[in-house]
């Protein structure tokens, strides 16, 4: 469609008469204008054609297809010009008659016209179909910002790939990718797989057994406390706000939790609601733990650490209901479940700024969370200035058109071709010091992460740059000093992420060098921020098959030969030296599973923490096992629950990645059972929605407990703030509940060991129906308390779609997280509130729900018969 054409039609058909050959002159050269307009006017249709069985793949291996149909509304014939896209997974199969498409590198592939092409003749469409390794399950997994460049041009982002914002919901579509409509071959890959389609009727009979209520919500507190007691007492009347006194403590220990009460209301005053803070002896409280008492004639805080002083005060905040001006009497005594209660944020895909990450610490103190691991490198971003080293800013901070990369990287997950884009940046030293600081006076460890020896694609780039700048002055020993290339390898690879350039090469001393340097400078801002690097994690995972032909390899593996025949794991002796080189600074290594189980345990040093990312239905629960049994300590970081760029529902309009899991909800994440892992495959399924087995073998040996939780945010597919928040929250809350408070509904590990699935019955009728209450209250919490706090903090968070039903010509409504507003329409009419059943003609009937503070709507549904059986509910 020629969008402009409408009341500018004269006025365009004189600019393109100006600047465009006819059809009847040759072909030339495309001018600056000429790209111009043809970005302003290119329209682009993606659709997903169907997802395939590795039997009908070229590649023999799962797959999707997808058709690309790109019209101009006029004749255009100039040539010379490319067209990069970001399409995610490997390229296997082309097919187009007059276009050809090639891998750049990554997820950049350049679609360019063949010796065939004639030209674009107005309105007929030239079609390109792909084959990509993978699945295709949502309208989100394409990514924006497809742009036009020829040679001496400046490139253009074509128009009808940037994303859009729907101004009622805030949520961002992208106008270039199709609806979904074939349940069948656009959701499922094969017959086996289950998954159904999150359409309102589906909610419907998900949230069945949920109902609203608000008699708990006054003493509500989230996380739950490990003990708490109403008095039959008056309540505490906070109108004229609280008077801090300390005794042992400073206001600035729990500064951020006073700020956080402000901001909902309460003030500081003279004249308020005495809050005595006493620090008391470390006998009486565990690390992080608390009593708090609340009377009319003040509130009492005890506590050894300034953490648990925090807490305490978390909780006063947790008690407060907006717009009432009492808390209820109580007593609490309260301490963690974990010690280690986490959120992972990548910031290395796309960039997220200081004042986000410093908004994410907030929330994070406020649910009692500890860690913020901060994942700071990856293949396309370096994001913490490095002292002396300023190309990994200079250049891997950026992406843009630079096919070189002198200046900057290769544009990848549709960052588009300039370097002035939001998912571009870097935190400067002053900026990492600031997020340290902030972090500290939250009681919250940053854990910083810069992955290697793969996933190192931007160090590598910006560590060949320094070496041509030192080449081009005469230094090559200043050249050579951190290079992480042996340019003499001639390996052939193609990472998961699809590079062949993002490993570092683990057989040269300079890339110890600089693993070494990058340590010593980020411990100094620690020192700076006033505080140590305690934990260092060095990622591992993903390393592909690289160095086989590097001379620098075959050197040391003859070397190894001699002395170490039995390992020869190059990966695995990257991580040993590098585990090794930071406990000699006394930092723990932390990794992730897979790049730690290629070490071997005795070259390990003594303390090492595994994150493990492994899938329940595969071998999470055995990795875990093996782990703690070898002492080390363990943090479940496992996808299918805490990988919050995981779409919410399985709905094609969901945003997220898909391989570890269709759908996680708060629900999903309230239910999550850290304790016992291979229960889980009593009530949950795998990535297909099909029944899965667990072996609790090897068992779990008596007293080994897992160190912690976290969840994560991966950003390959969120390139703004709003969208992250919206993926973190509500799920980050019930993450902060199980990371905090073990329910009396969880099992325990079976001493011997069993397997689990879905008929053994371990897990009793009573502890699920248990669980479902548990939920029901929480949910209500959230619905009716801690969101409108969300809410007035400016917090995005995803607002659940409904299920509903009709029977008997009357609409019923439910939803996941009840007390948030309901509305319905008809036949695209005026939005009405929902109370109870009503009455609906025949028709398309919408339902929505609405934040809690009712000025945001959510996603709508329909609810229509015809097209909730084909599968066509939006």
């Amino acid at each position: 469609m020629f969008r402009a054409f409408s009341g500018l039609h004269s006025l365009i058909i004189i600019i393109l008469l100006a600047v465009l050959p006819t059809s009847s002159k040759a072909a030339a050269a495309i001018t600056q204008e000429q790209l111009n307009l043809f970005a302003a006017h290119l329209d682009v249709k993606y659709r997903v054609l169907a997802n395939l069985p590795a039997d009908q793949c070229q590649s023999g291996v799962p797959c999707y297809r997808i058709q690309l149909d790109l019209t101009l509304p006029f004749d255009f014939s100039p040539t010379g010009w490319q067209v990069y896209l970001s399409q995610l997974d490997k390229l296997s199969f082309v097919s187009a008659n007059d276009l050809d498409v090639e891998l750049v590198n990554g997820d950049l592939k350049v679609l360019t016209p063949s010796p065939e092409f004639s030209g674009f003749k107005a309105s007929i469409p030239h079609t390109v179909t792909l084959e990509l390794k993978g699945n295709h399950y949502t309208e989100y997994k394409p990514l924006p910002n497809y742009y036009a460049t020829a040679s001496g041009l400046t490139p253009q982002i074509i128009t009808a790939t940037r994303e859009l914002t729907d101004p009622h919901t805030g949520i961002g579509t992208l106008s270039h990718v199709a609806t979904f409509t074939d349940p069948h071959r656009q959701f499922r890959t094969t017959p086996d797989d289950m998954t159904p389609w999150a359409t309102a009727t589906t909610l419907y009979a998900n949230n069945r057994d949920l109902s609203e209520t608000d008699e708990h919500i006054a003493q509500a507190i989230i996380p739950t406390p490990a003990s708490y007691n109403l008095l039959n007492a008056q309540p505490a009347d906070i109108r004229n706000g609280l008077h801090f006194i300390f005794d042992g403590f400073r206001r600035e220990d729990v500064q951020p939790a006073i700020e956080r009460l402000r901001a909902l209301g309460v003030t500081s005053s003279a004249q308020g609601l005495p809050v005595t803070l006493i620090r008391s002896a470390a006998e009486r409280f565990p690390d992080e733990a608390y009593s708090l008492r609340i009377e009319a004639s003040g509130i009492t805080i005890n506590s050894a650490t300034p953490a648990g002083a925090a807490y305490a005060l978390a909780s006063v905040t947790a008690l407060l209901q907006l717009g009432d001006s009492t808390l209820p009497a109580l007593s609490i005594a309260d301490q963690p479940r974990f010690t280690y209660r986490g959120m992972h944020l990548d910031v290395a895909r796309n960039f997220h700024s200081k004042s986000s990450v410093i908004e994410l610490l907030d929330q994070m103190a406020a649910y009692k969370l500890n860690v913020l691991h901060l994942h700071l490198s990856d293949d396309e971003g370096w994001r913490v200035e490095i002292d002396g080293l300023p190309e990994l800013t200079d250049i891997g901070g950026f992406r843009c058109h630079d096919l070189t990369e002198e200046h900057c990287l290769l544009p990848q997950l549709g960052s588009g071709p300039s370097r002035d884009t939001p998912v571009n940046g870097f935190y400067s030293k002053a900026d990492f010091i600031d997020i340290l600081r902030a972090a500290d006076a939250r009681h919250i460890e940053i854990l910083p992460s810069f992955d290697m020896p793969g996933h190192a694609r931007a160090a590598i780039k910006a560590m060949e740059a320094r070496y041509r700048r030192y080449m081009a002055e005469g230094q090559p020993d200043l050249a050579k000093e951190y290079l992480l290339t042996d340019f003499n390898d001639k390996t052939a690879y193609r990472s998961i992420q699809n590079y062949n350039d993002n490993t570092i090469n683990v057989c040269m001393p300079s890339a110890y060098r600089f693993v070494e340097k990058v340590v010593d400078e980020l411990s100094e801002l620690y020192q700076q921020a006033g505080l140590t690097m305690k934990k260092y994690h060095l990622g591992g995972d993903e390393s592909p098959g690289a160095w086989l032909a590097s001379p620098a390899c075959q050197a040391l593996l003859a070397e190894r030969k001699k002395t170490n025949p039995q390992n020869l794991n190059l990966g695995g002796y990257f991580i040993e030296r590098i585990a090794n080189l930071l406990a000699q600074k006394n930092i723990v290594p932390a990794g992730w599973n897979d790049g730690l189980d290629h070490t071997e345990f005795d070259n390990m040093p003594a303390r090492v923490q595994s994150h493990i990312w492994a899938l329940l239905a595969d071998n999470a629960t055995q990795l875990t096992h093996k782990h703690l049994n070898q002492g080390w300590d363990v943090v479940l970081s496992l996808p299918e629950v805490s990988y919050f760029d995981m779409p919410h529902e399985a709905h094609p309009k969901e945003r997220g990645y898909d391989w570890a899991a269709r759908h996680i909800n708060s629900r999903k994440v309230f239910s999550y059972m850290p304790e016992n892992l291979p229960m889980h495959a009593e009530v949950w399924r795998n990535l297909h929605e099909r029944p899965f087995s667990i072996s609790d073998t090897p068992v779990k040996q008596p007293g080994r407990r897992v160190l912690g939780i976290q969840g994560h945010l991966w950003s390959e597919t969120i390139r703004n703030e709003w969208q992250a928040q919206t993926m973190i929250f509500p799920r980050l809350i019930a993450l902060a509940e199980r990371a905090w408070h073990r329910a009396d509904w969880e099992p325990g590990y079976a001493p011997d060991g069993k397997s689990y699935n879905q008929n053994t019955g371990y897990f009793s009728r009573a502890a699920r129906t248990a669980r479902d209450q548990a939920f029901n209250r929480f949910a209500n919490t959230l619905a009716q308390k801690e969101l409108l706090k969300l809410d007035a903090l400016d917090v995005g968070y995803r607002i659940p779609t409904v299920g509903a039903q009709i029977d008997n010509g009357k609409l019923h409504i439910n939803i996941l997280l009840p007390g948030l507003p309901l509305e319905y329409r008809i036949n695209g009419g005026v939005w009405q509130t929902y109370s109870g059943p009503v009455d609906v003609p025949e028709g398309v009937v919408e339902v929505r729900a609405r934040s809690a503070d009712n000025l945001r709507a959510g996603r709508s549904l329909l609810v229509s018969t015809s097209l909730v059986a084909s599968g066509n509910a939006q």
